[in-house]
């Protein structure tokens, strides 16, 4: 199907989101949390931590955010999704397949009968022939991480008792992490900024997410399921309450 861009009534994640959400019969409209999440996807920092609580649709959300980057530029943008384990990630490939063949302002991203169509990596149709697929599946600890490049990295869930239990783990993830941020490609003029996404709930003091916060400059936002008590003398968010919650 020829490729046309994005009518400019949708070119706003969140007019892109809202058509989407409407086409699938989940929601009228994003709620007002999920307009924050994709207001900090589409404008946010290029390393960013996604914390929110469960039910929210985080993971929905930014394999919409996904789309959204394929559709304004199908020709270059490579899209990495990361998970616990191959199996996660390639549940949110199958998902964001689907949607390619059911709506239609995104059938022109099909992949072609002679390209890639496997989940754990694909093609969109206008892409440019290259190694590395327009959208690829991987565990976070697989060997096949490495090789490829991607523009934007979506890692969901990564973090896990079972492969961060110990310290000796949570190295062993950490330096996964290290080789997920080598493959990222470097800023080009003239295409969209390249992203670094994790979206996880941190549940210990070593966590992983808060050592990217605390050592590698990620930027992380919480969005709670509940509004918390103000306190002057202790911020459990350490700055990183979404402002609008901590305005209201």
């Amino acid at each position: 199907m020829h490729w046309e861009p994005l009518p400019d009534e949708l070119q706003p994640l969140s007019h892109f989101t809202t058509y989407l959400l409407r086409e699938l019969n989940l929601a009228d409209t994003p709620t007002k949390q999920q307009l924050g999440i994709l207001h900090y996807l589409e404008n946010g920092p290029d390393r960013q931590i996604i914390t929110a609580y469960r039910g929210c649709g985080k993971s929905t959300l930014t394999g919409i955010y996904a789309l959204w980057r394929l559709r304004r530029d199908p020709f270059r943008e490579k899209v990495l999704l990361v998970g616990a384990t191959a199996d996660k990630a390639i549940e949110i490939s199958t998902w964001m397949l689907r949607l390619v063949h059911d709506i239609d302002i995104l059938r022109c991203l099909e992949p072609a009968n002679d390209g890639r169509g496997s989940v754990n990596g694909w093609d969109v149709g206008p892409a440019i022939v290259d190694q590395s697929p327009s959208v690829r599946a991987v565990g976070v600890l697989s060997p096949s991480l490495t090789g490829k490049r991607c523009s934007c990295a979506i890692a969901d869930d990564i973090e896990t008792m079972a492969n961060s239990i110990t310290p000796l783990k949570q190295e062993r993830l950490a330096a996964a992490v290290t080789e997920l941020e080598s493959i990222r490609k470097p800023e080009v003029d003239g295409e969209l900024p390249k992203q670094t996404i994790f979206l996880g709930t941190p549940h210990l003091e070593t966590s992983l997410y808060l050592r990217l916060n605390r050592e590698r400059n990620y930027k992380m936002r919480f969005w709670p399921a509940r509004y918390p008590e103000a306190s002057p003398q202790y911020d459990p968010y350490s700055g990183n309450l979404c402002p609008s919650i901590a305005a209201e």
